[in-house]
């Protein structure tokens, strides 16, 4: 057997329309309509559902009290409905209109049935609902609502057996040409409006809001204020807002025009501040250009006092080596002619003193008591100066090993000191700035060749050496940030010192304290004596609690200790 699209239509409305429930849901925000339909003992109660479908809105109308009776022609769509035990008549609308009594009916709906049928129809039709309708009866026609552009252009035309859109406007029209004097356009089932910005206002409003509208009617012999009012009072705390507003929606487009104007000439501004950004940036550029040629410069010279200092640590530390091994050879030797001088001196006098004993003892001649004595005390003060001597060596041995710990001191800042340039000869800052330092090296052997290049040179760029330390004066922070570089490098501290002192004379602008002078450091500086920090020392102190030599008596140690020893009797 051939389908139709009648044998699919059930299928299609809960597909694209939606289920019983929902559309049942829906149908409910007519209830206060309902209650407002006058009823009478004797009057008719019947409600008529054309184009009944379903049966949602059957019950709706049972349970607030009517003989509802639905008609439809489809019976596959009405079969739900009959199961339900609603009343359903199968014939076509009119038809079955035209085999009513006048004001039989109380209610009389057609819900998406009016966009089904031909114009010619549609206004036949609305002549038989006025005269089956009864005085102050409801008529709701409800409708997909074309003003939605998305239901206009897309939505409607998915039901191929609709005949054609019908405009809010239009359908009033044809109710009132029925006989109806009160009518009301309800907008109903879109999204609620949302707080957003005028374009998606806009857009929401044309495509998502009011997607059904309903033709709301009452029949009266003439115009009732009361009718009327009930209905505009209903529609206005109901319907939605109208799609095709375009009076509000032009509103709209124009505050987001006049906001894309803010917003456009706040871009403008912004563009002209990083415009003027930008220049300030490009001078910062050339003073920091300026600024690093001085600081090549003055890592030139600091790279010239590092090579000479760490050649002068090499030097002392030879000759402090040099001076140990030599102090140790000497003391070493004058302890052991020490021992021996002593040693041979107390074996002679005592040798000497048993062997005039022993003559006298081998003569006969027998010394008194008192000569003995006499004889004892000398061999106790000869013994005195032995243990004095003892004394002195013991003393000079303590001396000879405070020189050495001080010489160990002195050793150990040397590597200390040589470790400090070697870390900053492997340093990252020191690689970096080994193409400055070359640069600088032909730049200084091109201005010795040329002196007359030179002073010509100085001349010209003084004048911009003034207009820079000016413009970083005038700067507060910048002028901190380079001061606290400057500080670090003497040479080129004390160069901008002048310079600062030159732009004073010309603008007064000169800030005391801004770029303090500190003392300029030469390599007669780094060339000086070497003396040894107690803090690189072991111990400040000896064993027996008296202070290290100093470094200059030290030295006059080792000159003592190289030359000729003169021997004592």
């Amino acid at each position: 057997m051939k389908k139709t699209f009648d044998d699919l239509y059930k299928a299609f409305e809960d597909r694209f329309r939606g289920s019983r429930e929902l559309i049942k849901d829906r149908l409910k925000i007519y209830q206060p309509l309902l209650a407002q339909v006058p009823r009478q003992a004797e009057g008719p109660t019947l409600a008529i559902d054309l184009g009944c479908g379903r049966g949602e809105w059957l019950e709706i109308l049972a349970e607030a009290g009517f003989d509802a009776t639905g008609v439809d022609l489809n019976g596959g769509m009405a079969q739900e409905a009959v199961e339900r035990g609603l009343k359903i008549e199968l014939h076509d609308a009119l038809e079955y209109l035209k085999r009513q009594p006048d004001c039989s009916a109380v209610v009389i709906s057609a819900f998406h049935m009016v966009e089904h049928v031909p114009t010619e129809y549609l206004i036949e039709l609305l002549d038989e609902c006025h005269r089956v309708m009864a005085k102050d009866g409801l008529l709701v026609l409800e409708t997909p609502n074309p003003e939605n552009i998305s239901v206009g252009t897309h939505t409607f035309h998915l039901d191929p057996t609709h005949k054609s859109p019908l405009p809010p406007d239009l359908l009033e029209f044809l109710v009132e040409e029925a006989g109806f004097p009160d009518t009301a356009i309800l907008r109903l089932n879109g999204s609620p409006m949302i707080e957003a910005g005028p374009i998606e206002r806009s857009v929401h409003l044309m495509f998502e809001v009011a997607r059904d509208y309903a033709c709301l009617a009452r029949k009266s012999e003439k115009q009732s204020a009361e009718a009327s009012d009930s209905l505009a009072a209903f529609v206005q705390s109901t319907s939605q807002k109208i799609p095709a507003d375009v009076k509000e929606i032009k509103g709209w487009l124009r505050s987001a025009d006049n906001e894309i104007t803010s917003i456009s000439e706040e871009v403008k501004a912004a563009t002209d501040s990083i415009e003027e950004i930008k220049g300030w940036l490009r001078s910062a550029d050339n003073d920091i250009i300026s600024i690093s040629e001085k600081v090549e410069a003055a890592t030139t010279s600091s790279t010239d006092q590092f090579r000479q200092l760490s050649d002068n640590l090499s030097t002392q530390s030879e000759l402090l080596r040099t001076g140990n091994i030599a102090l140790t050879n000497t003391v070493a030797s004058l302890g052991k002619q020490l021992k021996e001088i002593v040693k041979d001196r107390a074996v002679a006098a005592r040798d000497n003193e048993i062997g005039r004993l022993r003559q006298h003892i081998a003569g006969g001649e027998v010394a008194n008591q008192e000569q003995l004595t006499l004889k004892e005390a000398e061999t106790e003060e000869r013994n005195a100066e032995i243990a004095l001597l003892n004394e002195r060596i013991t003393a000079q041995a303590e001396q000879v090993a405070s020189l050495a710990r001080q010489l160990e001191g002195a050793v150990a800042e040397r590597e200390y000191l040589r470790n400090q340039v070697l870390e900053i000869y492997q340093s990252r800052s020191w690689k970096l700035a080994g193409p400055y330092r070359r640069t600088g090296r032909v730049l200084k052997r091109f201005a010795a060749s040329t002196p007359d290049l030179r002073i010509w040179t100085k001349h010209k760029t003084r004048p911009i050496y003034s207009g820079i330390i000016r413009f970083v004066l005038l700067r507060p922070r910048l002028k901190t940030f380079l001061s606290s570089i400057i500080r670090r490098y003497p040479k080129i501290h004390n160069f901008s010192h002048g310079l600062i002192a030159s732009a004073n004379n010309e603008t007064g602008a000169f800030e005391a304290g801004a770029l303090s002078a500190k003392k300029e450091y030469t390599l007669d500086d780094i060339s000086r004596p070497f003396s040894t920090p107690t803090s690189f020392l072991p111990n400040n102190k000896s064993e027996s609690g008296s202070t290290l030599l100093s470094t200059s008596q030290a030295n006059r140690i080792l000159l003592n200790l190289r030359r000729p020893s003169r021997k004592k009797d």
